[in-house]
Order: C-alpha cells, then structure tokens, then sequence
C-alpha cells in the first residue's frame, strides 16, 4: 500500500478496482481511480476477532501481565490487520477470572487516558467458561476443577470488575441453570455463545 500523509493506495480486496482513501481521524473520501497506477497492495476493513486469550507472548489471563505488555501485543495484532479484538478470559479460578478481568479493564482505562489506539481496539471482554462440559474433550483445555454451573451471582462480580466490559459469554447449554442464565445475560445485553459442548 503506498501511502501518504492522509491518503493511501490500493486493490479493494475481492475485486479489481483500485482506489484511493482520503482519511483524517476517520475516512473523508474514497475514489475509484479511472488510471489507477500499478499497485499489489490491497485494501480492506479491519478484521475482528472475537477471542483472543494472548497475543505476541502475553497471556490476557494472567492477572499481573502489564498493561504495558499488553499495549506491546494490541499493537503486534494490528500488524495481522485485526483493529478490534474481545481479549478473553478463560476457565479458572474465580479469584484468578476476577483479577484478570479488572486488569484488562484497568489497562483499557489508562489506554484511554493516554489517547493511544489500542483503548478503541478493546471492543469488550469474552469470558469462555467456566459454564462449559465437565467432559473430556468438549472440555478442551480448560482445568476440570474450575469447571463450575452458571451464577447469575459471578457473572454480576464479573461485570463489577471488567466495569461493565464484559459482551460476549461461552458456556455449555447442559447445565440445568443455563437457561435462566442465558435469559439474564441476553437481558442485559451480552451475548452467549454456546461452545465447549456435549
């Protein structure tokens, strides 16, 4: 992609028509060039991943990892193309969950403190488990004795922590639990995902 101050160059990714972008904080214009000059760059929106558990070495589930760090692995993930991502939060202790939560939530604040990119890049936080199959194999990785029913009680002290950023929750339908959980989370506007099932 050739690029200049404000402006860039390139394929539309899928088609055969090169453009050019105008941008400032956000896009001003976009022209399909009529001579196009020869580019084989291509451009296209950002990608969004919906987990991801660490990046570039730092792993989102350990309580303590800096925010520094963290800043370090958003930024080697916008060199994937990835601009938004739901840094995940996987089976575990309630204690080590909770910690998690709150320093991913603390680094976002001080990200937007700072006016740096990769505040915008956190889109919100995805817990996978711990409502997930006590069965080997749809269990996956996650630790056996973390593994625990759905609590509309710990998702509450999930929310207080992460301040609110939790969107996105996977657990298995078989609890007996699940389908009032579900009904809660939906009300308040997180989305379930059903995963790690039998």
């Amino acid at each position: 992609m050739s690029q200049m101050t404000g402006q860039m160059t390139g394929r539309i990714a899928g088609t055969s028509s090169i453009v050019e972008v105008q941008y400032d904080v956000a896009i001003q214009n976009v022209d399909e060039l009529i001579r196009p000059p020869e580019v084989h760059e291509f451009l296209s929106p950002g990608f969004i991943d919906l987990q991801v558990n660490g990046f570039a070495g730092v792993d989102y589930n350990d309580p303590s990892a800096s925010h520094e760090a963290i800043a370090r692995s958003i930024r080697a993930l916008f060199t994937t193309g990835v601009t938004r991502f739901f840094p995940t939060v996987i089976t575990g202790s309630e204690e080590r969950m909770l910690g998690a939560l709150r320093n991913l939530a603390a680094a976002k604040e001080e990200f937007e403190r700072s006016s740096i990119p990769e505040a915008a890049a956190i889109q919100g936080i995805h817990v996978e488990g711990p409502h997930i199959s006590r069965e080997d194999g749809p269990r996956g990785a996650h630790p056996l004795e973390h593994v625990r029913p759905p609590s509309i009680e710990e998702f509450h002290r999930w929310q207080q922590a992460a301040h609110d950023l939790v969107r996105l929750v996977t657990i298995s339908p078989e609890w007996e639990q699940a389908p009032s959980y579900i009904a809660e989370l939906v009300s308040s506007s997180v989305v379930v995902s059903i995963g790690h099932t039998n």
